[in-house]
């Protein structure tokens, strides 16, 4: 069974006009990973656990404004494909709502 290895998330510019966004990353719906990124900063995603998958998994952006995860504001999606596996890192760009973020990842056979 393949399995995605998120490896790091970068903001070359956020969402928010007012300062740093509250990424929210869902892989299959599931919140994964929480932080706090502004413009031209980066933060690893290297520890978190491996996720198993069957053929495809989604990962979805989003920054968590005041109002809660019900009041994200969508900043773009990917399919990851399990034929992705063995062929390296991918940078998949998330550019809704104004946004400019990449998502490093990899499948593993």
């Amino acid at each position: 069974m393949p399995q995605l290895k998120l490896i790091s998330i970068y903001c070359k510019e956020t969402e928010d006009w007012t300062g740093a966004d509250e990424a929210l990353i869902k892989v299959n719906g599931n919140d994964t990973w929480r932080g706090s990124l502004n413009d031209r900063q980066s933060k690893s995603l290297s520890s978190l656990p491996l996720i198993p998958f069957s053929s495809t998994a989604r990962i979805e952006l989003f920054d968590e404004d005041a109002g809660g995860p019900d009041n994200a504001d969508f900043l773009g999606s990917v399919d990851v494909q399990a034929f992705e596996a063995g062929q390296g890192e991918r940078y998949p760009k998330f550019t809704e709502d104004g946004a400019n973020y990449t998502i490093t990842y990899e499948v593993l056979a």
